[in-house]
């Protein structure tokens, strides 16, 4: 089975586990998508899912769990137009790659990222989803960012950069959980597990403190730069 669909062959056997590495609101949501889209699955076919910031707690949480077949989906920041945001770019690859690094009988997770750089199709260790941005590729073909540009492209990466893979990741793991659910003899109704971000049942992952105040008073409350490194909520 595992030839015919052009999958890892030394990937271990039994529940796939699934770790998720992005900001804490994005990796939450899309934990409890992608539960709810598997969550009337059969065992062989179903989810162990995790979630973890790259550039903070993954490596240490996740590291010494990877083994054989793990899929690991992580997003990246763009930082080709803030020197901040490159160095948070690149602690997250260095996380992609330590995680790479793990392997047994020459095999390792499998690396899925996503993002609006393109060098992410440059890492021969993982397949990428490069997401257009012309505010990047601007920047780009200019050289090198300028520092001025830290605190614009921090509230950039928070309110919108993130908010883009959150959105693709959606479609990826729907469209994983559809071809999942059709396989032969283990189909499900993987629509009937209310696989929405947001039902009535269910209470959004965010603190109900950061719901208090619409985002505008608290703009005219908060610095710009305090209010460009908190999270979305």
């Amino acid at each position: 089975l595992r030839l015919l669909q052009k999958r890892q062959l030394l990937a271990r056997t039994g529940k796939r586990t699934l770790v998720i590495g992005d900001v804490s609101w994005v990796q939450k949501m899309l934990r409890i998508y992608v539960s709810k889209l598997f969550s009337l699955s059969f065992g062989i076919t179903s989810l162990e899912i995790h979630g973890a910031a790259p550039q903070d707690q993954l490596v240490h949480q996740f590291a010494h769990r990877v083994v054989r077949g793990t899929l690991l989906f992580v997003g990246f920041p763009d930082g080709r137009c803030s020197q901040k945001q490159r160095h948070e770019e690149n602690a997250v690859l260095m996380t992609v790659k330590q995680a790479h690094g793990i392997q047994h009988l020459g095999t390792g997770p499998e690396i899925v990222a996503v993002g609006s750089n393109p060098m992410i199709h440059q890492q021969a260790f993982m397949e990428g989803m490069v997401l257009p941005s012309r505010v990047h590729t601007g920047c780009e073909e200019n050289g090198d960012p300028p520092i001025t540009n830290s605190l614009i492209e921090t509230l950039r990466e928070s309110r919108f950069g993130s908010f883009r893979r959150l959105l693709a990741s959606y479609v990826f793991f729907w469209a994983m959980a559809k071809k999942v659910a059709l396989f032969p003899l283990l189909r499900y109704n993987f629509w009937r597990s209310q696989s929405r971000t947001k039902i009535m049942t269910t209470a959004a992952p965010v603190s109900a403190a950061n719901l208090d105040r619409p985002e505008q008073e608290e703009a005219s409350a908060l610095d710009l730069r305090v209010l460009a490194n908190r999270e979305q909520s």
